[in-house]
């Protein structure tokens, strides 16, 4: 069960009994409250880092839209339900137009109400952190593309230039050679592998062999590694997968990446200490923006040292030629790059995890062998697609299904769900149309059949005996009530009745 950090501001006793009462009845998630009796004391509390605020107005003399101002100007991202008095339904509106994300009314107030308010508040708030990061990763790939491009042309040209000062420097008879010379073949030296690295960046092509089992890899790699650093810091390997994972992989380039990623490790673990590469496959991981649309599956290999840590400020531009924190000529900060240029030409992509004084995480996402997958798919059970068209039941349905261990996709819009499906049906083993079909409009049906003939199909529905023999013989393996329907269907899948060899 989820468990949700609520920060209650209320300078009322009743008030913090009466929403802990109301929170202890819900069922998808648990509530942790934290009670501030007033706003100074609230403000010295939100680095703690809560999923939602409930702002009691009635007993504060501190307004809730000041509050909202307060957060806003600290740039705090706390979604903020207003418990109202409902004395002016003005002032309630203005409240949300000024930032709260809900309001309930105070003598109003029911658990479900409470519940649902708390859950769509940070469905939202999750949504836009969602969005935010996503355009932020979307203009540093068109960033980084474009710097590629960049690197190349300049690589060329300058790779040019170099080349026939070189050749005059060759024609200079070697009693005339100083040490003014010496110092100019060092330089050219130099130049000529950077211009090298540059052009490395800038590949877009590598050659992958298929099928290349990754477990093997992060092992070996992880072998090699401890040679390399020579007990400066201990590399070890976690392979928290059942099945083997197979990807099409340059096992050298692989093992470059690694390398770049554990010696910028080292060199930020200035006391020694451990790194960590871990196997997993994603599942729920966040994938970067790049590879969201995508329709593969993806293994993530993570490099996690115990170092300093990164920036914030540095953070947009970790993946840029000749950027880097090191002092003076300790790097040429072309290695990040390389990484960066290696894995799109793998097809896949990075997400970076990092705190100040605890470590840093290089996520690595590397798409999946279809061909070793396909078979794999086909034993897998416990996908559950749901239309839900009331978007305020999508988190807690989503809570609920994962509660229970299993894997959903959850839609309000019938043509997204159709779509969707229409890509993945092998992959989907019940669909729950989750809404009260009292018209019992059979055309959702109709259109999941015609994609898959065997789908399973659940539905809600207040349906009596007769009406659920002719749903039965549309393709309904499954009639539930409204009352708790998601529970129930849960409930008959727990049973043995549901995803393997569902029956009406």
């Amino acid at each position: 069960m989820k468990q949700v950090h609520i920060l209650l501001i209320s300078e009322s006793e009743k008030t913090y009994f009466q929403i802990t009462e109301l929170m202890n009845k819900s069922k998808a998630f648990s509530a942790r409250i934290h009670w501030a009796r007033n706003v100074k004391l609230a403000a010295n509390l939100l680095s703690k880092g809560f999923n939602v605020c409930l702002f009691d107005e009635d007993s504060n003399s501190s307004g809730a839209i000041e509050f909202i101002d307060y957060i806003k100007s600290n740039k705090v991202d706390l979604p903020l339900i207003v418990i109202s008095a409902g004395k002016s339904k003005d002032r309630d509106l203005r409240l949300l137009r000024a930032g709260a994300s809900d309001y309930l009314i105070k003598d109003k107030m029911k658990a479900e109400f409470l519940h649902r308010s708390i859950a769509y508040a940070c469905e939202r708030s999750t949504r836009q952190k969602h969005k935010i990061r996503l355009q932020n990763e979307v203009l540093r790939e068109q960033k980084l593309s474009s710097l590629g491009e960049l690197a190349g042309n300049i690589a060329y040209r300058l790779g040019g230039y170099l080349e026939t000062i070189a050749d005059s420097l060759d024609k200079i008879s070697p009693i005339d050679q100083s040490h003014e010379f010496a110092e100019c073949q060092k330089a050219l030296d130099k130049s000529r592998k950077v211009i090298k690295t540059l052009l490395a960046f800038s590949k877009v092509e590598i050659d992958v062999i298929p099928d290349i089992e990754l477990r093997e890899q992060v092992i070996e790699a992880t072998e090699f590694l401890n040679q390399a650093t020579r007990s400066a810091i201990n590399v070890i390997s976690l392979i928290d997968c059942q099945e083997d994972i197979f990807v099409n992989l340059n096992p050298t380039e692989f093992k470059q990446i690694l390398t770049n990623l554990v010696l910028n490790a080292q060199d930020a673990s200035i006391s020694g200490g451990t790194v960590t590469i871990k196997l997993t496959e994603t599942h729920g991981k966040d994938l970067p923006a790049s590879l969201k649309d995508s329709d593969l599956d993806y293994a993530c290999v993570s490099v996690e040292d115990q170092g300093i840590g990164i920036a914030p400020e540095y953070m947009d531009h970790l993946f840029e030629p000749t950027f880097s924190t090191k002092k003076s000529m300790a790097g040429m900060g072309l290695g990040l790059s390389m990484v960066f240029a290696t894995m799109k030409a793998h097809g896949g992509g990075i997400a970076v995890d990092t705190e100040l004084g605890k470590g840093t995480c290089f996520n690595l996402f590397f798409p999946i062998s279809k061909t070793k997958k396909a078979a794999e798919d086909l034993a897998v059970r416990g996908m559950v697609m749901v239309v839900e068209p009331n978007d305020l039941f999508v988190e807690v349905c989503k809570l609920y299904f994962s509660a229970a261990s299993l894997d959903s996709r959850v839609f309000c819009d019938n043509k997204e769900a159709i779509d969707w499906f229409g890509k993945n049906y092998d992959r989907v083993d019940l669909v729950m149309l989750a809404d009260d079909y009292q018209l019992l409009d059979l055309q959702i049906i109709r259109d999941l059949k015609s994609i898959n003939p065997e789908v399973k199909i659940v539905l809600v529905n207040e349906a009596t005996d007769h009406l659920a023999e002719q749903l039965g013989d549309n393709g309904v393996v499954r009639v539930v009530r409204p009352h708790n329907k998601y529970l129930s269907v849960i409930t008959w899948v727990g049973e043995g009745l549901g995803l393997s060899d569902a029956e009406a």
